[in-house]
């Protein structure tokens, strides 16, 4: 009785790491793990389907919303991918094949607006910190912005050189300790070619010491919804 317990714990354990990876980790032994984001205006939210044709959209139990992000474990390899948005369910936003490594992060995100919504697939090296920082990345995912630069509110240095659309930076690495928690962390601008800030967003209660983070600059410009949306790399 015993070893029967024991041999379904282990079959219920290895279920939870197909479906669930956590995005700051090496993705567990056999798998690979893809984070998918959304970050077009024009995708209120996409279904995830891991097979050619997908399943009806109705069916679906769960949706990517915009400024959201869902990740998956799956076997490394080729991975039959096809995206729908709710938008339009009779055309696919996505449809093909990955091909994905062992053990390795994807990033998959769903970027522009209609009618050229279109996807971009990135493998993430997460780097390791061992001491009291956090690590912060930055994406434009904004189509019309033209390139974006990002430093703390009030400074006159560049935290982070402008970003053309698609472009996203290396990880930097900040000092994350109770003194600057308690006193609101972080506050940045984002800033467009001519020097007009064009969002605002704040690292505070939302980040943790040895972490990496990316922020997701998206919205449109001619629209003044440019804004940023945080996914937590781990």
């Amino acid at each position: 009785m015993m070893k029967t317990l024991r041999y379904l714990t282990l079959i219920f354990l290895m279920g939870g790491l197909w479906t669930a990876c956590k995005k700051g980790d090496p993705a567990p032994a056999g798998l690979t793990a893809l984070n998918v984001i959304n970050a077009s205006t024009d995708v209120p939210s996409v279904a995830v389907n891991f097979t050619i044709p997908p399943t009806p959209f109705y069916k679906q139990q769960a949706v990517v919303g915009y400024g959201s992000v869902a990740e998956y474990g799956n076997l490394p390899g080729s991975l039959p991918l096809t995206l729908v948005s709710s938008a339009d369910t009779t055309q696919n936003l996505f449809q093909g094949t990955l091909n994905i490594g062992k053990g390795k992060i994807f990033s998959l995100y769903i970027c522009g607006t209609l009618p050229r919504v279109d996807t971009l697939l990135m493998q993430d090296n997460i780097p390791v910190h061992r001491d009291s920082t956090s690590g912060l990345r930055i994406i434009n995912l904004s189509p019309d912005s033209g390139p974006l630069s990002v430093n703390i509110a009030g400074a006159s240095a560049t935290d982070f050189t402008p970003l053309a659309y698609k472009q996203i930076s290396a990880f930097k690495s900040y000092p994350v300790t109770s003194a600057i928690i308690n006193n609101g962390g972080y506050n940045f601008e984002v800033k467009d070619g001519s020097g007009n800030v064009v969002a605002t967003f704040s690292w505070n209660n939302s980040f943790f010491p040895f972490k990496n983070y990316t922020m997701v600059i998206s919205g449109l410009a001619s629209q003044s919804s440019v804004q940023v949306f945080q996914v937590n790399n781990f």
